[in-house]
């Protein structure tokens, strides 16, 4: 727990929010090989870290590597010790006692919903708060780009959340000892499965109507799990969609954060599900 000389505290439990990350076995899912690979090395799932991590990730051009593997979306819980708005943007420091405080910038959009503005209104100092965004760097320095900052209402998502960060770091650092070989016929999950945040219903903003209409699919699922790709397929041919179009979407939705694969690459969540 963070008290006020830089822990938890003061920042907001109130039960509700559930944040469970196990795949369809018993025990925390571990990243999936081989496929992240063919798609550019980047993965699509959410990867749990810390504010060090983040910190001290290895940077080569335009790519961040954690424990050895190229990471792009992140998510990571701390508490708001400053934030400055301005008419664009939104710029949180967040720190989590494993290092100096992060900064988040938040880009506040003029289509976003009241949902969103009363959510933005609920991140203050002092408030608890989980992070999902992309690892940045600006004049040396790394920060976060944030596609969401939702207030952390139950306890219980701090405490998975260091068990998910503990058991990611493991499962990467053992990953890094596999031969490539071994690791392209790997059959494991990646990270992510069950996680389940709202951060507004907006993500409709700039999409075609045709990546719009895959994301609600995605969005309207029940499953843990997610929703699985043939499913999706399915339910889009129903309305007219052509399954490359499908595809195409949700390489666009992932890139984009508003969904991410749950247990293997063939199911999907969203975000704000």
């Amino acid at each position: 727990m963070w008290g006020d000389e830089g822990g938890f505290g003061g920042g907001g439990y109130q039960g509700g929010t559930n944040y469970t990350n196990y795949g369809t076995n018993a025990g925390f899912s571990s990243p999936q090989l081989g496929s992240q690979e063919q798609r550019g090395g980047r993965s699509r799932s959410m990867l749990p870290v810390t504010v060090h991590q983040l910190m001290t990730a290895e940077q080569h051009d335009d790519a961040f590597l954690i424990n050895g593997r190229e990471v792009h979306q992140i998510t990571f819980v701390g508490r708001i010790v400053t934030v400055q708005e301005s008419s664009t943007n939104i710029l949180y420091k967040i720190h989590d006692n494993t290092a100096d405080p992060c900064e988040v910038r938040r880009w506040i959009d003029s289509d976003d919903s009241t949902a969103d503005i009363d959510k933005r209104s609920e991140c203050r100092e002092g408030v608890v708060v989980r992070v999902f965004g992309h690892l940045r760097s600006f004049q040396g320095h790394q920060n976060v780009v944030a596609f969401a900052v939702n207030p952390v209402t139950d306890f219980n998502e701090v405490t998975f959340h260091i068990l998910d960060v503990v058991h990611a770091h493991l499962a990467l650092t053992k990953a890094a000892s596999i031969p490539m070989a071994g690791a392209e016929s790997a059959q494991s999950s990646t990270f992510g499965a069950g996680t389940s945040h709202s951060y507004g219903q907006k993500a409709n903003s700039g999409m075609t109507a045709a990546q719009t209409d895959v994301y609600h699919c995605i969005q309207q699922c029940g499953q843990e799990t997610g929703i699985y790709i043939g499913d999706l397929l399915t339910q889009c041919r129903q309305k007219h969609i052509g399954d490359m179009d499908v595809r195409q979407a949700v390489d666009f939705l992932s890139n984009e954060g508003h969904v991410y694969s749950t247990i293997d690459d063939d199911h999907y969540k969203a975000t704000d599900s």
